[in-house]
This record gives C-alpha cells, structure tokens and sequence, in this order.
C-alpha cells in the first residue's frame, strides 16, 4: 500500500460517520435539556420507510440501522401456524421506544405499522401511531394526549404527512352535571357509555348532587366513558353506548347505571355487582363475554350471591353450540341468569348468532337495529348482543310496572311472552321466541302502512312528446319509497326521466308509472334489510 492509502477498516468507520452525519442533518430534530432527539413523526416515516425495504421473512432477526436506536427484541408474526410478518422493538436516543410491525403474508405487504412510545417516569406510554398500506405510503395516523393525572384524554387524527387533522376523539372526559331522570334502573356492564351525547346524559342516574351512579372499574374512576382499548388505544372499540341506545328506544324512562368492566382483573366484577345491588339494581345488562371460564369466577360467585338480581347475558356470535363449546358468562348455570341470542323477524336464528338449548333461553330479533352511534350519528347494527339489550330495555318495562318484582318473577314474566319456534329438532334455545314488541310479527303486513299513492303520466315522464311507432315494447313500473327518507316524489320522476330516455334507445315506452309512498318504523326503512323487502312485497 502507498502512504496515502486509508486502511479498510478506517475507511468503513469513516463512511459510517458520515452516514450518520448526513442523516442528522436531512432529519428534524428536537432540542431539550441540551440533548437532540428526533421528533416522533419523523422516527415513524423514516422507520416505514425502513421497514417497506425488508422483504424478507426473516428480517426481524438482523437488526437495520434504523437513525440511532438500538434493537431490543424481534419476533415473527405467525398466523395459523404460517410466518406472516414481523416485528421488532427499539429503543430511541431520547429515551423513547419504537415499535414497528410488518404484516406479509406469503410474502405479499398487506401492512406496515410504526408506534412511538414517548418516555413516561421509568417507563413508556403511547404517542404516536403511523399505518401504511401495500404500498407502502402512509394511510393515516393517530396520536395520544394526556391529562394532568397523566390519564389518556384525547385521541387526534393525523393525515399521510401525520399532520393534525382537526379531528379528536374523547377518551376520558368528565361528566357533564345533571339531575336524575327518576325510571326504573338498568345497570349497564360494558365499555361505558359516551355520556357527552345528550341523549344519553339525560338518562344517567344520579345522586342527590348530581354524581352519576355508575364507576369505572377498568381504571377506577368515576368516568365511566365509551372506551374499549383492545387490541389497540389508536382505534378503540366503541360498544356501550349502542348498547344504551338500544335499552333506552325499548325503555325510554328508564334510568342507566353504565359500568365500564374491568377486563384487567376481571375479580374486580365482584365489587361491581356488589356496587350496582347497593343503588338498588334489579336488571343488569352483560352483552359481553370470553372463552375463558376463569375470567368470569368471581362475576358467578357474585351473581349467586344476589339471588334477587336478574342478569341479562348475550349468547355471543360465534356460530356455535355453546352447550358443546361455552362462551362465559352465557354458559353459566345460575337460575337469575337470562341468556339471549339473536333472531331474525322470522323467528329463525340470525346467522353467526350461538345457540344452546340448556345454555340459551330466547330467540330475540337482534340483527339490524337502529342504533346512537359513539359519534351521535344513527346507525344499525346487528347481533346478540343487541338481542339481549331488547330483553334488558323490556325487564324495565316490566319491572316499571312491576316495581315488587324480583329475578323470578321478571325471568317467568319474560320467558311467558316467549313462543315454541317452527325449527325442526333439536331446539336451538331452550323457551322459544318473542315477537318485536315493537314492530308486529313479519306475518302481519300492518307493519308498513301505504300514506299515498299515485301516477306519473308520459307527459311528466317525457320532457319532448313521443311518437308510438318508435317503440316496440311498453314498461309500467311501479316505485315504492318510505317516507322520511332521501326519496321523494321529485327525486323519483327525475330518476325515472334518466331511465325512459336510456330505455327508449332500446324501444322501451314508459306510458305511466305508479308511485306508492309507504310509512314504517325507523328500521325498516332501509331496503338493504331483508324484512323490509319482505314485508314490501305484502303490502
């Protein structure tokens, strides 16, 4: 070698140097206590970028300079016993942690997700979300604000460039004040409710200082808020307050006592039940429920100690037996237990709905229900779930007319209404079914009423007057719309003057169509749901 020459393993520290170098200059960084720190939004891009690169399944094990981090563990994602991608974790200079997940089944990029854990005492916590899609371009992103307490408050919607959107969503926001509404009580065990709808405030219980009865008993708080964290913070479920909904239309002077369960230490349930018997509970609503049978030990142990409480427990949507295979607490043997699937109108069991007949009591019509979304917006949904919230919202009924009676005589006055269904053997529940007390059964074709009716003649059809020689064939069509919806009289004849002109290229004449506008309930005024078409085609 000359004596100018750099030996190789200078020269590879020194291209190093600069490739660190470089890359602290192109990226943004954070300046606090005198220490730089790369901002969360650029860890996340520069980490999918990385990861868009790794394409093959075992890139987990190698750890890829990612910026200044150090791996600290990797895994690989096995679904149904086939390697489907990977995931890794870091540890940041400023103390944060990344993690980063890629999700390719047999090799194909179906998702890249990147999380910034921002430091937190002697911890982490969740910051910041980017997700990517097959191409590898950010979908979206989320990040997380917090309260003085250190609680979770805010939920903000990021863009592509994981920029604020403008859109938040609340995590854990305080009460709103108010009287109590007086009603018969449900007490309501699920995800908690989005007390700041109006619709749901109003029929909170309450104390003599306006403190609402229910509790927290996943954080232990008094905020009982519409939060399902699992499997992910960035995308909550929301399932409470539809179930509230639901109570409330069949029950609209009933008064909610929402528990948000403690799925952490489910031994909590005890204490809730305990809770929910001290403020005077008869009904509670439990549309919820697991596979795993210890879970649910000390809820049975409580549920046999309060002999006069009636629990009304969704059956699940596994599309199962669960006489062969339990779903819990619907599987539990106690007599003030009352199990309920899901039905359609007919009577037969709704599809993906379990059934038992020892385990599950009644067949209720579940499956296309107006609902009160989380964001205030009306929407429908369908299941078990939902079935068993119908029973709860009835109990009120019953129990408000009823105001001595107890689990017995609300289970006997419940399962009495119930009818032996047309299914062959064996039994898929063990008493039968009940009609929608609401709507009358699918049979009965007063459930749609006709309001109007009337004709479009050709003059209205046709904007220019049509010759008969230039058709070969004649079209009458009848239109039937609901009232109170997006179609009206105008929308119809405007939509029907596009369809005369295309069919008269293929020599179709419209010389009149009749109009009939129909009234019915809110839920079958989407011809979308199977009952409205049938109950349509009675009318």
């Amino acid at each position: 070698m000359g004596q100018n020459t750099v030996p190789s393993r200078q020269w590879a520290f020194l291209l190093q140097t600069v490739a660190v170098v470089a890359l602290s200059l192109l990226l943004p960084v954070n300046v606090a206590g005198g220490e730089a720190s790369l901002s969360p939004a650029t860890v996340l891009k520069a980490a999918l970028e990385d990861a868009c690169e790794r394409t093959t399944r075992e890139s987990w094990k190698t750890r890829e300079p990612i910026f200044q981090a150090t791996l600290v563990e990797g895994s690989p994602i096995i679904m149904r016993g086939i390697t489907s991608g990977w995931r890794q974790r870091f540890n940041i200079i400023d103390g944060g942690e990344l993690r980063i997940e890629r999700i390719a089944p047999q090799g194909q990029l179906r998702r890249l997700s990147a999380e910034y854990l921002e430091p937190s005492g002697a911890g982490h916590r969740p910051h910041m979300l980017a997700v990517a899609g097959p191409d590898c371009l950010i979908a979206l992103g989320r990040r997380l604000h917090y309260d003085s307490e250190g609680q979770q408050s805010t939920l903000e919607h990021l863009d592509r460039d994981l920029v604020a959107t403008g859109v938040t969503e609340s995590l854990n926001p305080p009460v709103p004040s108010g009287r109590d509404p007086g009603g018969t009580s449900v007490a309501i065990v699920d995800a908690g409710v989005n007390y700041e709808l109006p619709e749901i405030a109003a029929r909170l219980a309450r104390n003599a200082n306006g403190e609402i009865l229910g509790y927290d008993y996943w954080e232990l708080d008094e905020r009982p808020f519409d939060v399902h964290p699992v499997p992910s913070i960035y995308f909550p479920r929301r399932h409470g307050t539809r179930i509230a909904s639901v109570i409330l239309r069949e029950a609209p002077t009933a008064r909610l006592i929402p528990y948000r369960y403690p799925r952490p230490m489910m031994v909590r349930m005890a204490d809730l039940v305990e809770d929910a018997s001290s403020k005077g509970n008869i009904i509670v609503n439990l549309s919820l429920g697991s596979n795993n049978e210890n879970d649910w030990h000390a809820l049975e142990e409580a549920i046999e100690a309060h002999p006069h409480m009636l629990f009304i427990v969704s059956a699940g949507n596994n599309g199962r037996d669960i006489d062969a295979n339990p779903v819990y607490p619907a599987a539990l043997p106690q007599p003030n237990i009352l199990t309920v699937t899901s039905a359609e109108m007919s009577g037969d069991l709704a599809p993906g709905s379990n059934w038992g007949p020892q385990s599950v009591d009644l067949l209720v019509p579940g499956e296309n229900l107006p609902v009160l979304e989380f964001d205030g917006r009306t929407g429908l949904a369908s299941g078990s779930s939902y079935a068993a919230a119908r029973v709860s919202g009835l109990a009120a009924q019953l129990l408000a007319e009823h105001p001595q009676w107890q689990s017995g005589e609300l289970k006997e006055a419940i399962v009495a209404l119930a009818k032996p269904t047309d299914s062959e053997e064996p039994k898929d529940v063990a008493h039968g079914f009940i009609a929608d007390r609401t709507v009358p059964s699918v049979k009965n074709a007063l459930s749609i009423s006709e309001l109007k009716t009337e004709e479009l003649n050709d003059d209205s059809i046709y904007p220019q007057p049509q010759t008969s020689t230039k058709f070969t064939h004649a079209l009458t069509p009848s239109f039937v719309y609901f009232a109170n919806t997006g179609w009206s009289r105008p929308t119809i004849l405007r939509a029907t003057r596009k369809a005369a002109s295309i069919l008269a290229q293929c020599g179709v004449y419209i010389p009149w169509a009749r109009l009939h506008q129909l009234d019915a309930p809110e839920r079958f005024r989407d011809f979308s749901v199977p009952l409205a078409m049938d109950l349509l085609s009675r009318v």
